[in-house]
């Protein structure tokens, strides 16, 4: 199993100002994103799932209640972190 993504950092930076007289430093706010690292779960829950998903018929109750932990238990470590962030709720 892979391991949690990384969630987003977010930092402010200070942005050059023209104006020299002006006191206030201006800051804008910057999100670090990996997207590659952040979906990477989800693309291979995505994985575990498609054979099922284009064969639906062919699965009992059973197979797709394992199929579904199998999936849970993979996004687990993920959904803990990002709500552990507060980056999503629950």
């Amino acid at each position: 199993m892979s391991s949690p993504p990384l969630p987003p950092i977010k930092t402010l930076t200070p942005v050059p100002d023209d104006d020299d007289g002006d006191e206030i430093i201006k800051y804008e706010y910057f999100v670090q994103f990996e997207p590659a690292a952040y979906y990477r779960p989800y693309h291979e829950a995505l994985k575990l799932m498609m054979p099922y998903w284009r064969n639906k018929g062919e699965y009992s109750h059973e197979e797709a209640s394992d199929l579904l932990k199998q999936v849970y238990n993979h996004l687990a470590p993920s959904i803990a972190q990002l709500e552990n962030e507060n980056l999503i709720d629950s």
